[in-house]
């Protein structure tokens, strides 16, 4: 009993602060020295959610077969998708050009616009495929070819 009236206030609260502060200052290293030792050895900006880390180096093993994503599974856009959307875009709009001087336009134009987005498959998993198809279905309206609907464009990429 002698020993807890030689200790003041004061000196027992700086150690009780002491002790919890090397607890966390434990527990923080441990959870996440990965992040720790890739921000000082500057690959990274710091992370500091252990479950997106783990996820993230899983996918980094993994990422050789896919390179545009990332570790969050969005899609990262590459310049080449950029490019063979723009060579996507004059072909379509020539593809229209052609199907309005034809007889039957909206045959015409199905049959080669299928045929055409069979030569990009990489945009069918893009995540432009959804503007790409807004595009052709606006690009139909403007030119006045009617009787194409969203469903069949939609539709074109699956057949």
């Amino acid at each position: 009993m002698l020993m807890f009236t030689n200790i003041s206030w004061a000196t027992y609260l700086t150690l009780l602060g002491l002790a919890i502060l090397t607890w966390y200052l434990a527990l923080g290293y441990i959870q996440y020295y990965e992040a720790l030792k890739n921000f000082l050895n500057g690959k990274r900006s710091m992370n500091f959610d252990p479950f997106l880390d783990k996820a993230e180096n899983s996918t980094q093993n993994s990422n050789d077969t896919m390179d545009h994503v990332t570790a969050k599974g969005a899609f990262e856009p590459s310049l080449q998708d950029f490019d063979t959307i723009e060579e996507l875009v004059e072909r379509v709009k020539s593809t229209i050009s052609d199907a309005i001087q034809q007889q039957d336009p909206r045959a015409y134009f199905l049959s080669h616009c299928r045929n055409l987005l069979k030569e990009y498959p990489s945009l069918f998993k893009s995540q432009f495929r959804p503007s790409v198809c807004e595009f052709i279905y606006s690009e139909c309206e403007s030119k006045e070819l009617t009787g194409i609907t969203m469903e069949e464009v939609e539709a074109l990429w699956l057949n």
